[in-house]
């Protein structure tokens, strides 16, 4: 599994790796979700914080 930190600061090495592979993987769609998951993160804590 690679890092998402890895995936995040390097796109443009880790897409490239890929691509070497014959991986066919959209960067694009992935980092979108990804942040959006991290704000969904970041959220769910503050209203977990909050609650407390």
């Amino acid at each position: 599994m690679i890092d998402p930190k890895l995936i995040r600061n390097e796109a443009k090495i880790v897409l490239d790796s890929l691509s070497k592979r014959k991986n066919d993987f959209n960067l694009d769609d992935y980092l979108s979700t990804e942040e959006a998951a991290r704000t969904i993160q970041t959220k769910v804590e503050n209203l977990r914080s909050s609650k407390n």
